[in-house]
């Protein structure tokens, strides 16, 4: 067993990891809201997440790992204002919310396979946890945290002495100042719990509540979800940056507010991915590029992963191709080393255990990704370390990079006379095996595809084929 420092958003300084259960980590991440392709910068976060995991369980622990779908109450602007964006993209669509749902999220797990980021043990959906929305809510209407107003429960922060404890994790922090003010507000941080149809009257889902006919707010979803699957207390909570000020702040109030604690004792949150020009992606302003566009564009998901790795998640990373193709060209190089010693027995030795001593040592600080990176590269390099040697230290740090760096790929036929007719019909079966919410039969043809050296791309406007290079 590694000992494990991370940092705490909360503390604003690294802390040795302790659990509350001995051996076992529960860990939560804020998930998806499923209205759109998930972009690199959403992905970036999710490969922080997965490092997360990987040490932790290289490093002698389990891990209870929950991530969460939102599939309702996360409003177009980041305030009580504005419209269901799940519902708004199923209207601009012509598909049904559950469609609409069901096709992204499949998009967005697709994309995480890729990726090579290992599968939470549960995904929960905010429309399967309306119930345990509900009684979270009337505890805290018990406790008297709540009021309505103008036919909607809000959440009353006043009452909460240690609201807003996070929020001063970066000096002159204005993100909260773009939030218009909702005027049936006592407070301009009080948020709505619970909508009923005097907001939306043409809401699309809606449940029977105390409070009337209405579904949730965003924020609530978090902490009912993780009082329902981890408990009142657990131990990670992790996001982006840009939920510190408004979502965990809240949902670190309704924890507070029912069970007279914030949740999670360590929470983590990974930078921005900027776009040139300092602009952070962001699907609202349409600013934004997908895995499927990269794939496209001729990098693979595992080429941005290693892009990914080489900056500490709590860094701004900025984009660009250029760097991207230095990450491919990086990737192959290393890949083809490692290729190299695949004729070799692993092998231990005091240099193998001193090196991977080392390598954890760096990674449980605060998963310094980079410098396992650099640490492979001087192994590969290395003229005093034989074969099995470099074989048994790379393999190790692989538990944790996950860059298939000693996969035989399957040499994949690109037949050139392949009908293009039929890819065409091959790719309407596919969306219709997605519409049936097939996801299995969807996967089997993307196989299939694959193998004939045709790549797949989903976009907003529909999925477009090409030929492998």
């Amino acid at each position: 067993m590694h000992n494990v420092y991370l940092y705490n958003t909360l503390s604003r300084e690294k802390e040795l990891l302790h659990t509350h259960k001995n051996h076992v980590v529960s860990m939560y991440c804020c998930g998806p809201t499923v209205y759109n392709y998930a972009h690199i910068g959403n992905l970036r976060t999710y490969i922080f997440e997965d490092i997360v995991h990987r040490v932790l369980q290289v490093a002698g622990y389990r891990v209870q790992h929950i991530v969460n779908i939102t599939d309702v109450g996360h409003l177009t602007s980041d305030g009580d204002d504005g419209e269901d964006k799940v519902i708004s993209a199923a209207r601009n669509s012509g598909l049904s919310v559950s469609e609409i749902a069901s096709m992204f999220t499949e998009a967005f797990l697709a994309d995480c396979r890729d990726l090579n980021i290992i599968p939470a043990d549960n995904y929960p959906r905010a429309t399967e946890y309306i119930a345990e929305i509900i009684q979270f809510i009337v505890e805290l209407e018990k406790r008297g945290y709540t009021y309505i107003a103008n036919g909607n429960l809000y959440f009353d922060t006043t009452k909460d002495q240690t609201y807003g404890s996070m929020r001063g994790y970066r000096d002159g922090d204005t993100s909260y100042a773009r939030v218009e003010i909702d005027s049936s507000k006592k407070h301009p941080n009080d948020f709505v719990l619970w909508f009923t149809q005097s907001k939306f009257v043409d809401h699309a889902m809606h449940w029977s509540s105390p409070w009337g006919e209405g579904y949730p707010g965003w924020h609530i979803e978090c902490s009912a979800i993780t009082y329902a699957t981890l408990g009142d207390t657990f131990d990670i909570h992790c996001g982006g940056i840009d939920h510190i000020s408004i979502h965990h702040t809240n949902e670190m109030a309704q924890n507070h507010g029912r069970c007279g604690h914030i949740g999670a004792s360590y929470w983590m949150h990974g930078e921005f991915l900027i776009l040139d020009k300092d602009q952070k992606m962001s699907k609202s302003s349409n600013n934004f590029l997908t895995l499927s566009k990269l794939t496209a564009d001729g990098f693979s998901p595992l080429v941005y992963r290693y892009f990914v790795l080489q900056s500490h998640y709590r860094k701004p990373l900025t984009f660009h191709y250029e760097a991207l193709t230095a990450a491919k060209q990086a990737l192959s190089r290393m890949r083809v080393r490692c290729k190299s010693l695949l004729s070799c027995e692993c092998m231990e030795s005091e240099r193998t255990q001193e090196w991977i001593t080392r390598g954890m040592q760096a990674v449980c600080d605060d998963f310094n990704t980079p410098e396992i990176l650099a640490m492979v590269w001087q192994v590969l390099k290395s003229s005093e370390l034989v074969d099995a040697e470099k074989r048994t230290i790379v393999m190790h740090f692989e538990q944790i990079l996950a860059l298939d760096l000693f996969v035989q790929e399957q040499e994949c036929t690109i037949e050139e006379n392949v009908d293009n007719g039929w890819i065409d019909e091959r790719v309407k079966e596919r969306n219709q095996a997605r519409i049936n919410k097939d996801f299995n039969q969807a996967d089997r043809i993307r196989q299939e595809l694959l193998s004939q050296g045709i790549i797949l791309v989903d976009t907003a406007d529909g999925t477009i084929w090409r030929r492998e290079d």
